[in-house]
């Protein structure tokens, strides 16, 4: 699988419709659901659940240009993104030395109230639940691409 074919696999993948459906859902909950439900535990947990089926794809296609044109370079960015980004999520939420880092980092250059998630070891729950609702129970995506296109294991 060259550089070009990886790219799009990871293109599949983020413009996948269960992709494109965590997104909305994200969206709609952001702006509309927590402005009428303020401070509703089930909105938070949405979030939770739509940024764990989001954001790897997402972070596999920026990875797609900057990893090495070899396999190895893509094992890294899959592992990176499917692996690194939901571990560093759960440990944003378990653990205060990685929250705090992770909230100071944000508040580079920003105001001190401009930024901030309290630290919620029950997010971390969400992160099988998210990837189960994006790549289905086989841990493969749902709908894949027919034999021979764009999509299967390469970036899912």
């Amino acid at each position: 699988m060259g550089d070009g074919d990886f790219r799009r696999r990871c293109e599949a993948a983020l413009t996948h419709p269960a992709t494109l459906f965590a997104l909305a859902a994200l969206l709609v909950n952001d702006v509309v659901l927590k402005a009428l439900f303020p401070g509703a535990w089930a909105m938070g947990k949405l979030s939770d659940l739509a940024w764990m089926a989001f954001a790897p794809p997402l972070l596999a296609f920026l990875l797609s240009f900057a990893v090495p044109k070899s396999a190895a370079g893509r094992r890294v960015a899959l592992a990176i993104a499917y692996g690194g980004l939901p571990l560093l999520y759960a440990a944003f939420n378990t653990f205060a030395p990685v929250h705090d880092a992770i909230i100071r980092a944000l508040l580079i250059g920003a105001d001190s109230g401009a930024v901030g998630s309290p630290m919620d070891a029950t997010d971390s729950l969400v992160i099988r639940s998210g990837l189960r609702w994006r790549y289905g129970r086989g841990g493969e995506a749902r709908n894949p691409p027919a034999a021979g296109g764009v999509g299967g294991s390469g970036c899912w």
